[in-house]
Formats: C-alpha cells, structure tokens, sequence
C-alpha cells in the first residue's frame, strides 16, 4: 500500500537543493514542494532548510482515509520538532509520522424520520470487482456472510 504525500515549505523556501532516499517513488521537487508516493520503507529527506513545514496525504493507500496534516518545524540548528515527531538519536534520524487510520463505514437502518436501529432488516453491501473476505464487520449485525465478488 502506498500514499500520495506533498511536504510544503510554509516560509517559502526553495526545496530544490533537497534530495530524498528511502522507500519513496514517484518524486517531484519543486521550488516549495515535494511531492512523493511513499514506498514499503521510510523516506529520508535531507537538506531541508530552517522553517515550518505541512506534510499532507494528497491521495492515500487503497482502503484507509487522507491522514490529517502535520506540521513540524527544523530549528536554525537542525532540530526537528513536532506533535508528531520522534526526536533523533545518536544513532537515528528524527521521525515524523502520519497514521493512516482504515476507512469505516457505519450503516443504520433506521424507520423513516428517524429513530432507533430496526433489527432484522438483510442488508447486502457490494462492489464490483472487489474482494471482500478480508473486511472487518463488528457492532449488531447477525448472521454475517462474505463473499469474493
């Protein structure tokens, strides 16, 4: 699975000096963007210079929701910091994480004009073309069957 991802200089700097090694794919450089499809490792970036960046899933992998957007911030002396972020080690980069959570559906059924859920009603979800052995189902539904389409 893999994820769309754009970082943005929020100060205007210009990014085309950075470059990025790691698991990434498909990457662009432009004067304050980087645009990337993340990989089965993590992307390193170096180079980027003091400022507050946005890293934001323009497009997510198959089956989970854009992840919210994180800003972080590289100090005049490298540091990095961020809600996201795990501060370097001696011995390891800084961190900044985006979690993709799965993308969840509710379904009620419910009488016209509301109310509470109506039990017994069969309902069937399908998509063409879609294998959907392996999707999670939980909360009051019964008598569950899932099929390969």
């Amino acid at each position: 699975r893999s994820a769309r991802i754009s970082i943005t200089s929020n100060d205007g700097h210009d990014l085309i000096g950075c470059t990025i090694t790691g698991g990434a794919q498909n990457i662009n450089i432009y004067n304050e963007t980087i645009t990337f499809t993340s990989g089965t490792s993590a992307t390193t970036i170096s180079g980027l210079p003091a400022g507050t960046y946005t890293m934001h899933e323009v497009t997510p992998p198959t089956g989970y929701q854009v992840a919210t957007d994180i800003t972080f911030t590289v100090g005049a002396d490298g540091t990095i910091t961020g809600s996201e972020v795990t501060a370097a080690t001696a011995t390891n980069n800084a961190v900044v994480t985006m979690l993709d959570a799965p993308a969840v559906v509710d379904i009620s059924k419910v009488a016209v004009g509301g109310g509470s859920e109506l039990p017994g009603a069969e309902l069937e979800l399908t998509c063409s073309g879609v294998d959907l052995t392996a999707v999670e189902v939980s909360g009051g539904a019964q008598d569950v069957v899932k099929t390969a389409n």
